[in-house]
């Protein structure tokens, strides 16, 4: 006896072209989501690595600063100052590598609101640069935002402080807290007298 074949009815193969569809959207769709984890990893690397190296271009130039002075028989003189002030929750130096420009600059980090802050004005434009201030001439950039905890210390003498005035610390250090994550960034000051001294006149050379 011969068997009858029996073909697939229209029904049949719609169904199939369904299932089909449906399987190769999913399959897209998970792929699509796969790339924009590893492309949001690679970003949020990416940007890390960045504020690391802006925060240790700073910091690491942290330099020595000119001021005026009277000798024995008051006369007018210049002599090497280490500006530098810093306590837990804001700091303000001189740095000879700024992120705004490319001369010395007054720069300060804070940590308020829930936030890590920069901000840098050109050392020789507008401010007294005698008794340097902020003017409204000034360049602002906020590192991290959302912090549960943000503070700094000072490394001087092989010391921790929690404030350090007028003198240049070896090191900084930035305590950082965000969702329950702690990170502690450990910068070296790599200023050296003479070379401050080398840069300062050479940016008064150019004046």
């Amino acid at each position: 006896m011969r068997m009858r074949r029996h073909a697939f009815s229209l029904v049949e193969m719609l169904i199939a072209v369904l299932l089909l569809s449906m399987l190769i959207s999913l399959a897209v769709l998970a792929f699509k989501y796969q790339a924009m984890a590893i492309y949001k990893t690679e970003k949020v690397g990416i940007n890390k690595v960045l504020k690391y190296n802006q925060l240790r271009s700073v910091l690491e130039s942290i330099s020595f600063y000119i001021v005026d002075t009277y000798d024995i028989i008051h006369q007018p003189t210049q002599h090497f100052h280490p500006y530098f002030k810093g306590d837990s929750k804001t700091l303000s130096f001189i740095t000879t590598n700024p992120l705004f420009s490319n001369d010395i600059s007054l720069g300060k980090f804070s940590c308020r609101e829930n936030k890590l802050s920069y901000k840098e004005e050109h050392l020789f434009d507008r401010m007294d640069y005698l008794s340097p201030k902020f003017t409204n001439n000034v360049n602002q950039l906020v590192f991290y935002k959302k912090l549960d905890n943000c503070s700094f210390q000072y490394l001087y003498n092989m010391k921790l402080y929690d404030v350090v005035t007028d003198k240049i610390p070896d090191a900084i250090i930035i305590h950082l807290k965000e969702k329950k994550h702690e990170q502690n960034y450990f910068f070296n000051v790599k200023s050296d007298y003479n070379q401050s001294v080398s840069n300062i006149y050479d940016v008064f050379s150019r004046y």
